[in-house]
């Protein structure tokens, strides 16, 4: 999942262009997603202006009609649109979310990034503030630097190392890389026990 701190980013979104188009061993399983919700924002830029804001965070904003444009003819970029379980299932969540940020719209994107890094895989961002969110809405964090990351990659089992060389590869594209959902709990066995299963968490790499 691709946070839209990266997209609306005059640069780091033609440097997301070039990722995910490079050839790769495993491209055919390879796929990456948007926020639908963001991609909506796109249509109406000038009411949802505060949206922009929130993910712009410093960066000179690309044109945002043509970032609509190649978002929607892109192939390789798909949009995570929420599912009706979804809504049930973290709708707690949700509505932390909608407190925190007193925006529907920024509060329903962070959600689609949640859930996406809850059931299917991995989110990445050029700001760290999507996931300060997630843990000010309840989730637990677990924090790691470059040298720690380094140190997994280089230690850890075939079995375990590919989803941390996943994360060592996006180093190139991403400034913050979070892993959640049931792929990490080989990798933090011992924490689950300290932090409880019943407990929302993730892993947030700051390469």
């Amino acid at each position: 999942m691709i946070d839209p701190s990266l997209l609306v980013s005059e640069s780091k979104f033609e440097e997301i262009l070039e990722w995910v188009k490079q050839p790769s061993l495993d491209m055919a399983a390879e796929k990456y997603y948007v926020p639908a919700s963001f991609v909506e924002v796109l249509y109406e830029v000038e009411p949802n202006f505060e949206v922009i804001s929130y993910f712009k965070d410093g960066a000179k904003v690309i044109d945002l009609r043509y970032l609509r444009e190649r978002l929607e003819k892109e192939k390789k970029l798909e949009q995570f649109k929420l599912m009706r379980d979804h809504l049930e299932k973290y709708s707690t969540f949700f509505e932390f979310l909608l407190i925190n940020t007193k925006n529907d719209k920024i509060a329903r994107i962070l959600l689609e990034e949640w859930v996406f890094l809850q059931e299917k895989s991995l989110a990445i961002s050029r700001i760290k503030k999507p996931f300060k969110e997630f843990v000010k809405a309840g989730a637990v964090c677990i924090e790691f630097g470059k040298r720690t990351l380094d140190y997994a990659v280089s230690r850890t089992v075939k079995k375990e190392s590919d989803l941390l060389t996943t994360v060592d590869r996006l180093r190139a594209v991403a400034k913050w890389i979070a892993v959640g959902g049931p792929q990490i709990l080989p990798l933090v066995d011992p924490l689950t026990k300290l932090v409880g299963l019943s407990t929302s968490f993730f892993l947030l790499f700051d390469p």
